[in-house]
């Protein structure tokens, strides 16, 4: 799921997209893998990870449902360029696909 949110009077752009996921270990290694892979900008891993890129920020953070056993990634990204929160959230999805693939390849 993939929400976009424009606020014209600030000119910043925010990308939201919200992951559901089975088991708890995705979430970390995802986080492992964004860390390694934006490890030359400034970061603050306090409840969630929020990594600043030149003009902007993105935030990833872990949430529970309503229901027993459900839990899911919110990744935002927010920054000046719509372009390059667009190549942010690509390089997010991307990197989130590939621990979806070594985690599949993991338990076969």
């Amino acid at each position: 799921m993939k929400i976009e949110k424009s606020k014209s009077e600030s000119l910043f752009f925010e990308s939201v997209k919200l992951e559901l996921i089975k088991n708890i270990d995705i979430y970390y290694r995802f986080i492992n893998w964004v860390t390694g892979e934006f490890d030359l900008f400034f970061k603050n891993e306090s409840k969630e990870l929020k990594i600043y890129f030149p003009n902007g920020f993105f935030e990833i953070e872990l949430f529970s449902g309503d229901r027993e056993g459900i839990a899911g990634i919110q990744i935002k990204v927010s920054g000046k360029s719509r372009t390059t929160c667009e190549k942010i959230m690509i390089q997010l999805e991307n990197i989130y696909q590939h621990v979806l693939l070594f985690n599949k390849n993991k338990t076969i």
